[in-house]
């Protein structure tokens, strides 16, 4: 019913082929009427109702793939970066490792000496 109330070819719009504009004149009168929901879904489905239902499909799974797309390609950087990360902590970890365990040598080492030293005499008070 709007196609029929429009001077737009319903072709071109759907498909972009052909003539933009119809060749049959359209009174005023009826060039603005406005259809609603239930007036639009009421009788058989028409040719043209397929037709702008697969297109609707066809611009969603576009839409659709794009954002799947756009999403795949953050999470590809955020995996990515994760890896680098986790890289970068494992090389830490290690060398905190190495460090706390030089310490604790030099920490046992220090000991030994400090056992070997002679202590000094203690002062006795009368």
């Amino acid at each position: 019913k709007i196609v029929n109330n429009i001077a737009i070819s319903y072709e071109w719009l759907l498909t972009g082929e052909g003539s933009m504009l119809r060749n049959k004149q359209i009174s005023p009168q009826s060039t603005y009427q406005i259809m609603d929901t239930e007036q639009h879904t009421e009788g058989s489905s028409t040719f043209h109702d397929e037709k702008m239902a697969a297109y609707r499909i066809k611009v969603e799974n576009t839409i659709y793939k794009k954002l799947y797309e756009k999403e795949h390609e953050k999470n590809t950087e955020l995996y990515i970066k994760i890896g680098n990360l986790e890289e970068k902590l494992g090389t830490k970890v290690d060398e905190l490792i190495k460090r706390i365990e030089s310490l604790e040598n030099e920490v046992a080492e220090n000991k030994k000496r400090s056992e070997k030293l002679p202590c000094p005499p203690q002062k006795t008070t009368k």
